[in-house]
């Protein structure tokens, strides 16, 4: 007898999406997961490869000094802490002729340490704190069974190219997708879904009295669930940080389950973005941490393996009773409301292995700054430095997804107002108590001298290492000579042999001298710049006053620096090096 099983065509269907654990997915999506794993080992491959050309050619120090690495580190000590867990403190043993300017590398930055000699990874990390004596490092669980000793020496060096993207890599390999709570998300953001368009949100009531109109507008529409997707755009100085804690204290108040991270400092504890108080604060105030600290002091005494294990599961569980923490790389549970803080510096790849657990999802950043820094040639070629943010802002713009900030707290006006024009549509407005400020509010120049002005550029046709070093030097002692302190002066140059060379030319430690990327998420009060890449984030450094040093004959080349060079003519000045002469004379 021959039996034959007949199935429906829709049974049949449903047999071979059970097969294919992707098909529920969104075309454009499946093809992404097949390209980015190929594009984030590309990306790994050439950041440790450049790291071993410059280390070919270079000394250990000099690469410090360019801040690529910190080097010299011996192992101080290795245990495990209640707040942080596994730390690691590394001495920095200095040699005879350092030159005192090594590079530490900020709290919350994700790390490598790697042997000094082979340049292998040791571990990776996250940065808790450094100085010019040693570092400290919280090591990441997947590097938990990583040995250090006190006979190797060891470097540290960036890990957004490395330890991430190897986490993001198998993240999408082992398709950890399949399942998650954002699959409508990712519907939207490849178009299988139609994207809300929604131009009227219901305006909270009760938030911050510190929030403007147009904040108060971005947090209503980062609250409104039929949102799927919401950006929020923050210009330099428009208050985004403020704006991100007011949506946080919100949703913690409706009682929410939120996952909170940044793309660059790996984890925020929610409490802190709430109240305002410092992680170790936060959980160092609780009630129950006298009874997780002595706990976590038997397991650092402890010698026994099986004793250890015990210990630190039950120091975990009364841990994670304190806080609860959700890092990148670490995903606990489905969470309502997913919130990415500087969401434009990360790639796309990177916010999806996050975003995917999340129903809604709120990007912070600003697409018209630094984006994500990518050195493989293939990476690039296939869009890799283009974030998530990036992409939805463009397009999805008639969906009305983005909220743009538009009232700036830092600058003088018309230090702003090139950037505004070539970056935010013109959209941008500077707060009254910040507007018309200018150098003479703080030093002995005259409120009606032409070296008062907001925007400025010394026109020089001198060559850019040295020529245009020299000037600097000159302007910074003029700048000195009439009461500017140091700490509010930063030189801002695109070139690392220019910012040598300026540093070398300089009498006094006060004065920060770095490149472009370096500055970003700071502010000073005068900022310089001698060449037209990463424009908008050097030149919204500044707060009273920013000068360009460079040749006018050259913007035109240019369309952005012609653009630059035609709003300094209209509302700045421009002055030869004749004129910093005169001064010094006089």
């Amino acid at each position: 007898m021959l039996l034959l099983k007949i199935f429906s065509i829709g049974r049949h269907e449903k047999l071979k999406k059970r097969k294919d654990s992707l098909a529920g997915y969104p075309p454009e999506f499946r093809a992404k997961l097949q390209i980015w794993p190929k594009l984030l080992q590309a990306e790994i491959d050439e950041s440790v490869s450049q790291l071993k050309q410059l280390q070919e050619v270079n000394e250990l120090s000099e690469l410090e000094e360019r801040g690529l690495l910190i080097a010299s580190l011996r192992l101080c000590s290795d245990e495990l802490h209640p707040i942080t867990g596994r730390t690691v403190i590394l001495k920095r043993v200095f040699v005879a002729h350092e030159s005192g300017r090594s590079k530490v590398f900020r709290a919350g930055t994700p790390a490598t340490i790697r042997d000094a000699r082979t340049l292998r990874e040791v571990a990776e990390c996250v940065i808790l704190a450094s100085d010019r004596k040693d570092v400290k490092v919280k090591v990441r669980h997947s590097s938990a069974l990583a040995q250090l000793n006190c006979d190797t020496e060891y470097i540290l060096t960036l890990s957004l190219s490395s330890g991430a993207l190897h986490s993001v890599k198998d993240f999408f390999l082992m398709n950890k997708v399949v399942g998650t709570a954002g699959v409508d998300l990712l519907g939207y953001a490849f178009r299988a879904k139609i994207m809300p368009s929604i131009h009227n949100d219901r305006m909270i009531t009760g938030l911050s009295s510190d929030l403007n109109n147009n904040q108060c507008r971005a947090v209503s529409a980062a609250l409104n669930k039929r949102r799927p997707f919401v950006t929020i755009q923050g210009p330099p100085g428009t208050g985004k940080t403020r704006v991100v804690a007011e949506i946080v204290k919100q949703l913690y108040n409706r009682k929410l389950k939120e996952s909170i991270f940044q793309m660059k400092l790996c984890c925020i504890l929610q409490d802190m973005i709430v109240s305002g108080e410092t992680i170790d604060e936060a959980i160092s105030s609780h009630d129950m941490y006298p009874e997780l600290c002595d706990m976590f002091g038997k397991i650092n005494k402890s010698d026994e393996d099986v004793g250890r294990a015990t210990l630190k599961a039950e120091a975990n569980k009364l841990k994670w009773k304190i806080i609860k923490v959700k890092t990148l790389f670490t995903f606990f549970s489905v969470f309502n409301t997913n919130k990415s803080y500087e969401a434009a510096q990360g790639s796309e790849p990177i916010a999806w292995a996050a975003i995917a657990q999340a129903k809604r999802c709120i990007l912070a950043g600003d697409h018209a700054q630094l984006p994500c820094t990518v050195l493989s040639p293939a990476a690039r070629q296939g869009n890799l430095q283009v974030s998530l943010m990036e992409r939805l802002v463009n397009e999805f713009s008639n969906q009305n997804i983005n909220q743009l900030l538009t009232v700036q707290y830092r600058m003088n006006e018309k230090i702003m107002q090139w950037s505004s024009k070539e970056f935010y549509d013109s959209r941008l407005v500077a707060s009254e108590e910040v507007s018309k400020i200018t150098l003479s509010d703080i030093s002995l120049i005259a409120d009606t001298s032409k070296m008062n002005s907001p925007l400025m550029m010394l026109n020089t046709d001198l060559d850019k290492r040295h020529g245009e070093a020299e000037l600097v030097i000159r302007y910074l002692k003029f700048l000195k000579s009439v009461g500017v302190s140091g700490q509010e002066i930063a030189v801002i140059s695109p070139y690392y042999a220019q910012v040598t060379a300026i540093r070398d030319m300089m009498d006094c430690n006060d004065i920060s001298v770095n490149t472009v990327d370096s500055f970003q998420g700071q502010e000073r009060t005068i900022g310089f710049l001698q060449d037209e890449r990463r424009l908008n984030v050097a030149i919204t450094r500044a707060k009273r006053q920013f000068v360009l040093i460079g040749s006018a004959r050259m913007m035109h080349s240019n369309r952005h620096l012609l653009s630059l060079l035609r709003t300094i003519q209209n509302i700045g000045e421009i002055v030869e090096p004749g004129t910093i002469g005169a001064l010094e004379d006089g």
